[in-house]
C-alpha cells in the first residue's frame, strides 16, 4: 500500500480537465478575462475555456460548465449565488453630445442590486 501512495502521490489532488465558462461579454472582457489569466496560469493542469458574448447559455445543453448571469435562473437544478453588484452606464464623446439635441427626459440605467 505504501509503494502504491508514493507511485501516485497527490496526482489524484490535481485539477485536470477542460473548463467551458459562459458571461456576458462587458463582464467577461473587463473583469474576468484578468483574473481568470491568473487562476489558469497557477492551475496548469486545466484548459480554461472563457465564452464572453451577450447571451443567456443553456448549461442542461452543455454549452458550458459555468454560466455567470445577470439574472438568476427561473428552474432547472441549478446552484447559484450572487458574485458581485453590477452596473451598465452609458458613455458618449462630448462632441457626440454636442452634435445632439438634449434629451426631454433623463437617461435612467438599471442595475443587478
Amino acid at each position: 500500500m505504501l509503494d502504491a501512495h508514493s507511485e501516485i502521490g497527490g496526482k489524484d489532488l490535481e485539477r485536470t480537465g477542460a473548463v467551458r465558462i459562459g458571461v456576458p461579454d462587458g463582464l467577461g472582457v473587463g473583469y474576468l478575462a484578468e483574473r481568470l489569466s491568473r487562476f489558469a496560469a497557477a492551475q496548469r493542469g486545466l484548459a480554461i475555456e472563457l465564452v464572453a458574448v451577450p447571451r443567456v447559455f443553456n448549461l442542461t445543453r452543455r454549452e458550458t460548465d459555468i454560466a455567470i448571469s445577470l439574472t438568476r435562473p427561473a428552474k432547472g437544478r441549478l446552484v447559484g449565488r450572487k458574485l458581485i453588484d453590477y452596473s451598465l452606464k452609458l458613455y458618449a464623446f462630448s462632441s457626440y453630445l454636442a452634435s445632439r439635441p438634449p434629451s426631454a427626459s433623463p437617461i435612467i440605467c438599471c442595475s443587478t442590486r
